[in-house]
């Protein structure tokens, strides 16, 4: 029997604070008929609806941000996330603010509510997008490379690799995406390098970010006056000269940073086809650095012409064996003990 479409029965809400603008949120989902798709509705601008869609995405810095008639709605993807993995497809999303409440930093918030919300299935079918063929994308200047092939469901494979002791290969397959988000996506974090956070400040993001709704990687060594900068701003204590995973957090999963990468593929799918489809394929991605909008609109335009070239010349099989010797040259090194971060769910 083909799926059915799916919404919630009840509205339900979440309040925090914004990760990037700091303004005090509130979202509300609530129900929406058959065929409506995924909708942002600002009501502190008059009802206005922002739709979550590639064309609308206006900003990839830290986050999707998206405008509809001049109006926008910031850092969309742990929200978009989580309705892509509970398989939502018709959803009213009000904001009282530009952003939605940033929680603990993940989408498990988000799942717990539509969870209450009762999700339930409605009288249309699902549209699948089904991937037919092999589908390239590669850019060897940002050394990221994202392969869709054909498969009996929704499977992501995603690999991250940064010169860090706590964050050096990290490595997380799913083999049912849409069954097993829950538990093993959505609690995934976000992250953010010491490094990037005095730099993100002066852009004038991360005002709502803390340790609380953020996984810190202290990637660089710092003085005493950064000390006092960070404890003060960000309620980050550290003491000089400490390098590594920030002390005081626990990661949820050994591959923390790498499952949220996953969540936010997941989140950029939904935004890709964001009325009622649902993907059916096996993506795979080798990424050290986020993707820009150009990026994501080529790759959105190789799958939908199912497409099993890349831009740049070059045959499937020479790509392919590209991306396999490289994950056997990291197996070989986590097998000959020079990282630790061979996870596999």
């Amino acid at each position: 029997m083909a799926a059915k479409q799916k919404t919630i029965k009840y509205s339900v809400s979440c309040t925090g604070v914004g990760l990037h603008t700091g303004v005090q949120s509130t979202v509300t989902f609530h129900p929406a008929d058959p065929n409506t798709g995924i909708k942002f509705v600002r009501n502190d601008k008059g009802d206005k609806v922002v739709t979550p869609y590639i064309d609308n995405v206006v900003d990839l810095t830290r986050g999707t941000t998206i405008e509809e008639n001049g109006v926008r709605v910031h850092t969309t993807e742990h929200v978009m996330s989580a309705c892509a993995g509970m398989r939502i497809n018709n959803l009213l999303i009000e904001l009282n603010s530009k952003e939605p409440p940033v929680m603990d930093g993940s989408s498990k918030d988000f799942v717990s509510a539509l969870k209450e919300g009762k999700i339930i299935d409605q009288t249309e079918p699902v549209d699948f997008l089904e991937i037919t063929k092999p589908v390239v994308y590669n850019d060897e200047e940002k050394d990221v490379e994202v392969l869709a092939v054909p498969y009996d469901g929704f499977k992501t494979t995603f690999t991250i690799q940064y010169d860090l002791d706590d964050l050096d290969v990290q490595y997380s397959s799913i083999q049912n995406a849409y069954t097993n988000y829950e538990k093993q996506i959505a609690p995934a974090r976000t992250f953010c390098l010491l490094s990037e956070v005095t730099e993100l400040a002066k852009q004038g993001l991360i005002k709502g970010g803390n340790v609380g709704n953020a996984v810190i990687i202290v990637d660089t060594d710092i003085d005493g006056d950064e000390v006092n900068l960070f404890k003060e701003k960000f309620g980050i204590k550290f003491h000089r000269g400490s390098r590594g995973l920030y002390k005081s957090q626990q990661l949820r999963f050994k591959n923390e940073p790498v499952r949220h990468k996953t969540l936010d593929l997941i989140a950029k799918q939904k935004v890709f086809y964001s009325r009622l489809q649902l993907m059916a394929g096996y993506v795979q991605v080798n990424s050290e650095v986020d993707t820009e909008k150009s990026e994501i609109s080529e790759m959105k335009d190789r799958i939908d012409q199912m497409s099993s070239m890349y831009s740049g010349g070059g045959n499937l099989l020479s790509i392919l064996q590209v991306m396999e010797d490289k994950l056997l040259g990291w197996k070989k090194d986590l097998q000959d003990g020079k990282s630790g971060h061979d996870f596999q769910i």
